[in-house]
């Protein structure tokens, strides 16, 4: 935590001056109860240190040190259910809530040429763990291994931002071809529900490449 607020807590009948230090994002991998190790850190407490006042300074200014004590914060176990059946055959992996969207470079090329579709996936939840949805290419189409990076954000909600997913082929003969629409599924946390969204969907010319007169 950058930016350290205090605010005042009662407990065990006294009251304390406390503040959020560190904070992690956990995503679990498998249902069931799962234990979180108990974490140790050291902290550095400013303690004023009690002696017999000699003057009027001393009792005014008082006299401070530095102590280092080693704090436990204890080990807690969390029940994790697991997600419901009917999965869909398409589903990401993906838990939180999400909005796809794409788009295509052209429509309209020639044979040879290089056609690039890109993927955005926007949203709060386990972005790091989904997987890069597949396109159907047509035949005769060569393609490439997808380019994927990340526009995330670290927040007490989870993971958000968007995914940007870069796909690139080259058709290798004329004709007309259809790219069918990505489909991607998730799991949504608030509805509580799988859904699936779908981007694009094009249908795309390509014409001989030049100096081919076959």
């Amino acid at each position: 935590i950058d930016d350290i607020q205090t605010e005042l807590e009662h407990y065990n009948g006294r009251n304390y001056q406390t503040a959020v230090l560190y904070q992690t994002l956990l995503y679990p991998q498998r249902s069931g109860d799962i234990t979180i190790d108990a974490a140790q850190f050291e902290a550095v407490l400013r303690v004023q240190v009690r002696q017999q006042v000699r003057s009027i300074f001393d009792d005014f200014f008082g006299s401070y040190t530095n102590v280092t004590r080693t704090i436990t914060a204890p080990s807690v176990t969390i029940q994790v259910a697991p997600l419901p059946a009917g999965k869909p055959a398409q589903f990401s992996g993906g838990v939180g809530q999400f909005n796809l969207s794409g788009d295509i470079s052209n429509t309209e090329i020639k044979a040879n040429e290089a056609l690039t579709i890109r993927l955005a996936i926007q949203g709060t939840g386990n972005m790091k763990l989904i997987k890069t949805p597949a396109v159907d290419w047509p035949e005769g189409f060569e393609t490439y291994d997808p380019k994927v990076s990340n526009k995330l954000k670290q927040t007490t909600q989870g993971t958000g931002g968007t995914r940007e997913i870069e796909y690139l082929a080259i058709p290798r003969a004329a004709g007309s071809y259809t790219i069918p629409a990505i489909t991607f599924s998730y799991f949504d946390t608030r509805d509580n529900q799988y859904k699936t969204q779908s981007g694009g969907g094009w249908t795309i010319q390509v014409a001989r490449a030049e100096g081919d007169n076959t």
